[in-house]
């Protein structure tokens, strides 16, 4: 039953929002995504600046652990195919991801990130959030991912900030304990 609300969720984006230059967005989109490059200047910036090193460990540790839940344990266990290989009607915009669908890393990735720098800067929240969710309908508009993978792999990238901020309040405590 969640396939085919997929389905009939990308075939609506198909019917109602190609075009030209929406493909050619989300294809940038995706592309900032696939880099990773914005997560990459970001984290070293958070390094640059000693007083964000506790957000910079957050930032890290949320990305491994999103990392480890979606590429080795979910995607492995699910195996769920990509929307292009599901239904022909929906052939994938850009070169064909090899991966299982299931969760999104593109956006776990994030949606980890976005999560981090709220615990930074309230004022970065919205934007942050903003990238994030064009990330994840990227791979909705482009055919790589349903919109459950997106939604599920937002969930990981969220919860993976949430406990990776409590393992780094944790080590602090000790830390200052001794």
């Amino acid at each position: 039953m969640i396939t085919q609300i997929d389905i009939q969720i990308m075939m609506w984006i198909q019917e109602h929002m190609r075009s030209e230059f929406m493909d050619s967005f989300m294809k940038f989109i995706t592309w900032i995504g696939d880099w990773m490059l914005l997560w990459a200047i970001l984290f070293v910036i958070y390094f640059i600046f000693k007083k964000q090193e506790r957000n910079a460990k957050i930032l890290a540790l949320s990305l491994c652990i999103s990392f480890l839940v979606n590429q080795l344990v979910l995607k492995n266990i699910i195996k769920r195919p990509r929307p292009f290989v599901e239904n022909s009607q929906l052939p994938s915009l850009i070169n064909e991801p090899t991966s299982y669908s299931f969760p999104s890393s593109h956006s776990a990735t994030s949606f980890a990130v976005a999560s981090s720098l709220s615990l930074v800067n309230k004022s970065l929240r919205f934007i942050s959030y903003l990238l994030a969710i064009l990330i994840a309908f990227s791979r909705v508009y482009l055919n790589v991912h349903h919109p459950s993978d997106v939604l599920v792999g937002a969930l990981v990238g969220i919860l993976s900030t949430y406990v990776a901020e409590k393992i780094v309040n944790l080590f602090e405590k000790r830390k200052l304990a001794k």
